[in-house]
């Protein structure tokens, strides 16, 4: 196993989940499982309301979270939220977030040759 592909490919993951905006169909190469559940959720429930969220994630640092166990590798990224939110029929910017710093933990396996990640555990607490 070569963590350095591992960390590579939750990269390229995460850039995938950074163009998400209405269709959540191009999350498929790089997402899977419960995470992917997730964020088609997300997308669609701001569709519902005539909403997009257009992600940014600054200054991403990647690190290994946790054993390999059972297929699964964990990875936490660490980030600052820049993301906005537009109402789809006018452009208008809704809301748009402060430059949080942002920690979550990933579950990544791998799928069809690629790490995939597969679980969004959840924000992980940062001792500032």
């Amino acid at each position: 196993m070569k963590r350095g592909r591992i960390l590579a490919d939750v990269k390229d993951g995460i850039a995938i989940i950074e163009s998400a905006e209405t269709d959540w169909q191009v999350l498929k190469p790089a997402v899977a499982g419960k995470a992917l559940n997730k964020l088609k959720a997300q997308i669609e429930d701001y569709k519902a309301e005539n909403l997009v969220k257009l992600r940014e994630y600054d200054d991403l640092k990647l690190k290994f979270g946790g054993a390999y166990e059972k297929g699964v590798m964990g990875v936490t990224a660490e980030y600052l939220d820049s993301s906005t939110l537009v109402n789809i029929s006018n452009g208008q910017t809704m809301a748009v977030s402060r430059a949080e710093k942002k920690k979550l933990f990933l579950g990544v396996s791998k799928i069809d040759g690629t790490w995939k990640i597969i679980s969004i555990l959840g924000e992980v607490e940062t001792k500032e």
